[in-house]
């Protein structure tokens, strides 16, 4: 069998999942250890290696049992960093580099910031990598953890983050002049609503947040002044049309300075205040 057979064989097994050819490459390349570039200029060779074909097929069957090709690599691109992923975390979404960036637009090297649900550690290692932060990275899963600090040690960061474990606020540290989180957001209904590779897949305590998905982000507006320092920022990731009831909640709650910042599409995905 050549390359080129094998991706168009597994790309008409996973019609009915919509699989993309970029999906099956990916696994191709992981199996044999090629780059894309390399796979394309040897499409036309035969594929050689039992078990490495034996492998590629093993992660084939895991893609059209529906499992996200993220946990299937064990890894994930965020800021252009490479950061490990399983289904012990939520699997970075480009929407959070939205996040990042507004917090990086206002925080200054040497600052102390606090990330509350941080997962992977995508955004404290980023803050930390990109501006010079020094951040505490809080996570209540201890499964979770692991891979933070794995992810923390991947990219050499332990000694500007302090990863503890916890709900909402940290028993020790603080006060910061920032708060961060990509907290969950979704109603219960919303997430019944999520594709299945999500819901069986990715952890429901990071994505559901109650009944109208606003529960999480009101108790961050409410109980993080204590916890930051005079004109320190609070910066929310919201759900769609959640932006709007969030800045309420923040203007009711002190803050000034409120900003609903919007992706490139226009979509509202993060709120920031400051105190």
């Amino acid at each position: 069998m050549l390359y080129r057979e094998l991706v168009s064989d597994a790309l008409k097994k996973g019609r009915p999942l919509d699989i993309s050819p970029l999906e099956v490459e990916l696994l191709v390349c992981r199996a044999f250890h090629l780059t894309r570039a390399r796979l394309w200029a040897r499409r036309g060779e035969r594929v050689s290696g039992i078990r490495r074909t034996q492998r590629f097929k093993r992660d084939l069957r895991r893609l059209l049992r529906n499992e996200p090709i993220d946990h299937i690599l064990g890894k994930r691109e965020f800021f252009s960093r490479e950061f490990s992923v399983d289904r012990r975390v939520l699997v970075p979404r480009p929407d959070t580099e939205i996040l990042v960036a507004a917090a990086l637009e206002r925080l200054r090297p040497g600052d102390h910031a606090l990330e509350i649900g941080a997962g992977s550690g995508c955004i404290a290692i980023t803050l930390a990598l990109e501006a010079g932060l020094s951040v505490t990275a809080l996570e209540i899963d201890p499964r979770a953890i692991r891979i933070l600090r794995r992810n923390v040690r991947r990219h050499g960061v332990s000694e500007r983050i302090d990863v503890i474990r916890g709900d909402l606020f940290p028993p020790r540290g603080g006060p910061w002049q920032a708060v961060i989180s990509n907290p969950p957001y979704l109603s219960e209904a919303e997430w019944r609503e999520l594709p299945e590779k999500i819901r069986r897949f990715e952890p429901k305590t990071a994505l559901v947040a109650g009944e109208n998905g606003l529960e999480f982000l009101e108790r961050l507006v409410n109980e993080s002044p204590p916890r930051l320092t005079p004109d320190g920022w609070l910066l929310l990731e919201t759900g769609f049309s959640q932006a709007p009831a969030v800045a309420a909640i923040m203007e009711k709650a002190g803050y000034r300075s409120i900003q609903i910042i919007r992706d490139l599409a226009g979509i509202a995905r993060v709120v920031a205040g400051r105190l």
